[in-house]
């Protein structure tokens, strides 16, 4: 799923740690679910700025023991593994890598959620591959927190 935004009419400056939070449902009760940030250009040219991941059963958030600046916390423990309940949507928090970066006016910012990243090299193939809904609706919105220096 992905997200554009207008051209931009200002060069934006989006630096710090941005923060995912999705209702989400799977028909799978694990998986890894990926956010990430780009810069669109005029011509279509695509630059991932920065990018997040989680895995899904270990989606519940901790106090943190140091402070994370407010970010969400996942222990990432054995014991704090939980199934994602087939079709019922969860809340799903993440922060992505920190970055300070410009992104110039006529560009685009785009979000996209998705099940994989190329990138990945520790990846175990499931079959069928898990199905994932992001929910839009207003009783149970999905959000990004994009913090801007300018």
């Amino acid at each position: 799923m992905t997200w554009t935004t207008a051209p931009l009419k200002d060069d934006v400056e989006p630096t710090g740690r941005p923060e995912v939070s999705l209702r989400l449902s799977s028909t799978a009760p694990d998986g890894n679910v990926f956010a990430f940030l780009s810069d669109v250009a005029p011509d279509g040219t695509v630059r991932i700025h920065t990018d997040g991941r989680l895995r899904l059963a270990l989606r519940s958030t901790r106090r943190a023991p140091y402070d994370v600046l407010g970010t969400p916390w996942h222990r990432g423990n054995a014991e704090d593994a939980e199934a994602m309940p087939e079709g019922r949507a969860e809340r799903v928090d993440f922060d992505m890598l920190p970055l300070s970066s410009v992104v110039p006016a006529g560009h685009r910012l785009r979000v996209t959620v998705t099940g994989a990243d190329v990138r990945e090299s520790d990846r175990t193939e499931v079959s069928p591959a898990p199905v994932y809904t992001v929910h839009r609706e207003p009783a149970r919105a999905s959000s990004v927190v994009l913090p801007v220096a300018r």
